[in-house]
């Protein structure tokens, strides 16, 4: 059965016991990370590689994966599941090209996720090119754990034990990248992995980077349209925070089973934005160009800001239009996250403690180590066959 129809089917007292459950295993998880690592300390994986030729694609893989069945094409290349003889698991491989374009992306992925361990967050089980230089690095693979659907394929609208269940889980994965000095930069339905016990990973991590050193600036050109926050429309510096306007958009399309925003360019997305939140206020404002502030003047009268409850009434809650206590608390929880000004907007340890996560919330998802992960100027590697000898310096060969 598919966690589509696993979710549509389990009733409110399962879902209770789901509950309990995933807070036994998230205890279990947090002192057992991967256990799956142990196996490949103790058995030298096997290198030797084959070709499989899945019509789309053909790909050169080890020997150890076996089966290859296409999932999908992304960005950088496509994904394919395939059973691996070494640990007997179902595995997700995704392989990447490596151009000029997406080298720096290809690095920061495969770097960032050698080093995080979360339960929330994908796990990097292998990576690997059957290059055996970097001068003849064309693609390489990463293998994750394989997810049984993306939160972009669920059937919503969801209820309040579902909704909370998830959104709690990608502010604890995201809690961790932040503390971390980790912007995750494009968190949108389809890099949301979901089991069908309702555990959740975050997925996809080459738009991620470290908070890079102080004057130096971040591209703007992040995150998803639909998902994206204010601050990277408008040009505006920005940190953490723009990973959790995306959870608000998330939030509210999962209430609702609509994107909140949907624009066709930015100027369009600010005006959805505007549509539905009002404009900001004047201190936000003056930060902006000249040509940005009379954008704003256009719309002043037209569009006051209003209520997030005259968005969310009810009976935008399609799933419990009754349930007015968690309906509110829902609510409460949006207003906090789709903030304009970035320093009014809710963090992940705000966010963890809401009222409308007390079901799921353990002081335990608030210990993290404080380590920072060093930022890894790409940028500094000017030539391109520079870049590619960092990125096959990460792999394993």
């Amino acid at each position: 059965m598919s966690v589509i129809e696993n979710l549509r089917r389990i009733s409110s007292n399962l879902f209770k016991k789901i509950s309990v459950d995933m807070a036994t295993n998230r205890k279990y998880n947090r002192s057992n990370s991967h256990t799956h690592d142990i196996i490949h300390k103790h058995i030298e994986p096997l290198k030797e590689f084959h070709t499989f030729d899945i019509g789309k694609f053909i790909l050169t893989v080890r020997t150890r994966y076996q089966d290859l069945k296409y999932v999908g094409k992304g960005s950088q290349g496509c994904v394919v599941e395939a059973f691996d003889s070494l640990t007997q698991q179902t595995v997700a491989i995704k392989r990447i090209i490596c151009t000029p374009l997406m080298a720096k992306f290809a690095f920061r992925e495969i770097y960032l996720m050698k080093q995080l361990d979360h339960m929330n967050i994908i796990h990097l089980i292998d990576a690997f090119t059957p290059a055996n230089s970097a001068e003849d690095l064309v693609e390489y693979y990463i293998v994750m754990d394989k997810m049984d659907a993306t939160m972009a394929e669920l059937s919503k609208p969801l209820d309040h034990s579902h909704m909370s269940a998830l959104i709690y889980q990608v502010l604890c994965g995201l809690y961790y990248l932040h503390s971390k000095g980790i912007i995750h930069r494009d968190v949108k339905p389809h890099n949301i992995g979901v089991m069908k016990t309702c555990q959740l990973s975050l997925l996809d991590f080459g738009l991620a980077r470290s908070i890079p050193r102080q004057g130096r600036r971040m591209s703007m050109h992040m995150v998803t349209l639909h998902y994206r926050a204010p601050e990277l429309l408008l040009g505006l510096d920005y940190d953490t925070t723009v990973d959790m306007w995306s959870v608000g958009c998330i939030l509210a399309e999962l209430i609702s089973d609509r994107v909140l925003f949907r624009g066709t360019d930015e100027i369009d997305q600010l005006h959805k934005i505007v549509s539905v939140l009002g404009t900001p206020d004047n201190t936000l404002i003056s930060q902006l160009s000249a040509n940005t502030q009379e954008f704003f003047k256009l719309y002043k009268d037209d569009y006051q800001k209003s209520s997030i409850k005259d968005t969310f009434p009810d009976s935008a809650f399609k799933a419990e239009p009754d349930n007015t206590d968690m309906n509110d608390k829902a609510r409460d929880l949006l207003e906090k996250l789709l903030q304009y000004d970035p320093k009014k907007r809710m963090t992940t340890t705000e966010a963890l403690q809401h009222p409308y996560f007390e079901e799921y919330f353990t002081p335990e998802d608030l210990i993290v180590s404080n380590t920072n992960i060093p930022d890894y100027n790409i940028n500094d590697f000017h030539t391109f066959e520079e870049k590619k000898l960092e990125i096959f310096n990460q792999l394993t060969h």
